[in-house]
């Protein structure tokens, strides 16, 4: 959703309301620092119906939510840099291979 969010108002679409929304649902990712439960701080180890985890990168990502994609919609939404991230950072690079892919 943040993403179509950010599509409509990198393509023109710039209503007040829009960005309201599109800020919130950001804020909501970095208080849980991407794949945190707020009110435990607990790693999200799956989604509701237990068989996608958050820290899995997924591709294609199609409707699936994970760490890289959350990092990649902070990037393309030019946030600035954010301590709340820098555990999703560590994340991928500990997934990083010897040759850096």
């Amino acid at each position: 959703m943040l993403e179509a969010l950010l599509e409509y108002e990198l393509t023109g679409g710039s209503r007040p309301e829009v960005t309201e929304a599109r800020l919130r649902g950001q804020e909501y990712l970095l208080e849980r620092r991407l794949f945190h439960r707020l009110s435990t701080s607990e790693v999200i180890e799956s989604d509701r119906e237990g068989e996608t985890a958050f820290t899995r990168f997924a591709f294609p990502t199609w409707w699936h939510y994970d760490v890289l994609r959350g990092l990649e919609y902070l990037r393309r939404a030019a946030v600035r840099p954010d301590e709340r991230v820098a555990e999703a950072i560590d994340l991928v690079v500990s997934k990083c291979d010897a040759d850096g892919g």
